[in-house]
């Protein structure tokens, strides 16, 4: 069985969260990773969120997210665009302090304007469009973790 695009981790089954919260450990490390972004030329078969570079190559920056909520809900914000809004779950960590995380929206940008997204297809789900929407949460209130590929996105006049 080859590996998944993305990663899980649940706290309640992983013994690393007995003392710690394993949520906020992981973002604290692709915060670290993305800032770090330094040529890498090493390769891995599994994408994981705890896998410790960016990427398959040296250009990823960004290691994309979807947080659970403890219901089992996939965290989501509404973004407004265009006269339209839409819910949206996929996150940039922007930084994380004690144990709250600054998030930026990444909306997939899908090739036909009515294809359905598959985030997990190589084909689509490295094309994000970055957003100026940032939010702030408190991980005491997110039990799980999703990680799709890492990408390289354009970051250029991207501040929080």
């Amino acid at each position: 069985m080859s590996c998944s695009y993305y990663h899980t981790i649940h706290c309640e089954t992983s013994p690393s969260c007995v003392e710690k919260n394993c949520i906020a450990d992981t973002l604290k490390l692709i915060d670290r990773l993305q800032r770090q972004c330094q040529s890498k030329e090493k390769e891995s078969l599994c994408t994981r969120c705890d896998k410790p570079f960016l990427g398959h190559r040296s250009t990823a920056n960004t290691r994309p997210i979807i947080l659970y909520l403890k219901n089992g809900d996939p965290f989501e914000i509404i973004y407004c665009e265009e006269n339209t809004s839409a819910s949206h779950l996929i996150f940039r960590v922007e930084e994380v302090k004690g144990n709250c995380a600054v998030l930026r929206l990444l909306i997939p940008i899908c090739p036909y304007h009515n294809e359905k997204i598959n985030l997990y297809s190589p084909s689509t789900s490295k094309l994000y469009k970055v957003t100026q929407t940032c939010v702030t949460i408190n991980l005491d209130d997110i039990s799980a973790i999703q990680c799709l590929d890492d990408v390289h996105l354009n970051l250029k006049g991207c501040q929080y």
